[in-house]
C-alpha cells in the first residue's frame, strides 16, 4: 500500500469521526485533503464517494447557516417593535384618560349646576368610548400588520427553501454530468482514443467551473497535458513497433527466398543427378518415390512402425544400386536419420 494511499484513508477515518461528532466545518477539510489524495492516485471510485458526502455536509453547513440568515431576524425584530409600540400606546392612552377624566370633572364640579354635571359626564364618557374604539381598531389594525409580517416571514422562508432545492437538483444534475464525462474519457482513453478523451475531459471543466469547483478545473487540466503526453508517446510506440514488425518480415521474406532458392538448386540437382541413369536403376527410383510419399503419409498419421519398415526398405533400395551408376550417399545419410529419428519414437 503507498504511503498517500495509508494518508488519505487515515484523514478519511478522521473526518467520519468529526462528522459522527456532528463537527462539521471541522470535518470537511479532512474530507477534502483524502479527496485530493485520491485524485492524485487516480481512484475516482474513492473521489466519487467523498464527493458525495462533502455535498451532504454542504447542505448541513448552508441549512444551519440560513436558520440564522438576516432578513428572518429583521422580520421578527420588527415583530417586537410593533409589540413595543403597542404595549407603550395601549399605556399612554390609559393613562391619559384617567387623568383627564378626573381633572376635568374635578374642575367642574365648582362651576356646573347637576344638570351641567350629567351632561359633561356623558360627553366624556362618550369621548372615552370613542378613544376606547380607536384603541380597539388601533389594536386590530397592529395584529394585522403583525399576522402580515408573520405572512411575508413564511413566505419568504418558503421562497428560500424553494431556491435552495431547485440550486441543489441542479448541482446534483451537474455533478452526475461531470462523473458521466469523466467516465467516458477513461473508456476513451483505454481504447486508444486520445481526441474524443481530451473533448469529454473539456466537457467535465467546463461543468465544473459552473459548480465553482476550480481546485478540480486545475486538476483536470493536468490530465488533459497527460493525455497529449500518453498520445505522443503511444504513436511512437506504435510507429516502432509497426517499423519492427515491418524488418521481421522483411527479414522472414528474404529467409524464405533464400529457402526456395535453396530447394530450387536441389530440386535442380536431383533432376540432372537422375536425367542420365541406366533404365534399370531409374524402374528402382521410381519405385523408391511411390515408397516414399507412402512412408510420408504413415508418417503424418503416426503410424511410426509401418513408415519405419517402409524406410528401410528404401535404404535397401538405395544399398542395391551400385555407386558407379548413381551416386545416393546424401540421400542415404538423409534416410538414416529419418530411420533413427522413428526408432526414437516407437
Amino acid at each position: 500500500m503507498l504511503k498517500s494511499e495509508v494518508e488519505a484513508e487515515e484523514l478519511e477515518k478522521q473526518a467520519k469521526v468529526e462528522l459522527k461528532k456532528k463537527n462539521y466545518q471541522t470535518s470537511k477539510p479532512l474530507f477534502e485533503k483524502a479527496r485530493d489524495i485520491y485524485i492524485q492516485l487516480n481512484y475516482m471510485g474513492k473521489v466519487n464517494i467523498i464527493e458525495k458526502q462533502l455535498a451532504q455536509i454542504k447542505r448541513v453547513i448552508e441549512y444551519e447557516q440560513r436558520t440564522n440568515k438576516k432578513p428572518a431576524t429583521e422580520i421578527k425584530g420588527m415583530i417586537n417593535q410593533v409589540q413595543k409600540k403597542e404595549e407603550i400606546t395601549a399605556n399612554k392612552d390609559i393613562e391619559e384618560i384617567e387623568p383627564q377624566e378626573k381633572k376635568s370633572l374635578d374642575n367642574r364640579k365648582d362651576f356646573l349646576s347637576e344638570a351641567e354635571l350629567r351632561r359633561a359626564r356623558i360627553r366624556e364618557q362618550m369621548i372615552k368610548r370613542e378613544k376606547e374604539t380607536e384603541f380597539r381598531r388601533s389594536q386590530d389594525q397592529k395584529i394585522k400588520e403583525r399576522e402580515n409580517l408573520k405572512k411575508q416571514e413564511i413566505q419568504a422562508r418558503q421562497e428560500e427553501s424553494r431556491i435552495d432545492a431547485e440550486k441543489e437538483k441542479n448541482k446534483e444534475i451537474l455533478m452526475k454530468e461531470g462523473e458521466n464525462a469523466l467516465d467516458r474519457a477513461k473508456m476513451a482513453i483505454e481504447n486508444k482514443k486520445f481526441k474524443e478523451a481530451k473533448g469529454f475531459y473539456r466537457e467535465a471543466i467546463n461543468i465544473f467551473k459552473e459548480l465553482g469547483w476550480f481546485d478540480q478545473v486545475d486538476i483536470l487540466y493536468q490530465e488533459v497535458k497527460h493525455i497529449e503526453i500518453y498520445e505522443e508517446e503511444y504513436f511512437k510506440k506504435k510507429s516502432s513497433q509497426m517499423q519492427k514488425r515491418q524488418e521481421q518480415e522483411e527479414h522472414f521474406q528474404k529467409r524464405v527466398d533464400t529457402l526456395l532458392d535453396e530447394k530450387k538448386q536441389k530440386d535442380e540437382l536431383k533432376s540432372a543427378k537422375f536425367k542420365n541413369i541406366p533404365s534399370d536403376v531409374k524402374i528402382t527410383i521410381d519405385k523408391v518415390r511411390l515408397l516414399l510419399e507412402k512412408a510420408k503419409k504413415e508418417e503424418n498419421a503416426k503410424l511410426y512402425q509401418r513408415a519405419l519398415n517402409r524406410y528401410q526398405y528404401i535404404l535397401e533400395l538405395y544399398n542395391s544400386i551400385p555407386p558407379d551408376k548413381l551416386d545416393l550417399s546424401g540421400e542415404k545419410f538423409e534416410l538414416k536419420n529419418k530411420i533413427d529419428d522413428l526408432k526414437s519414437k516407437i
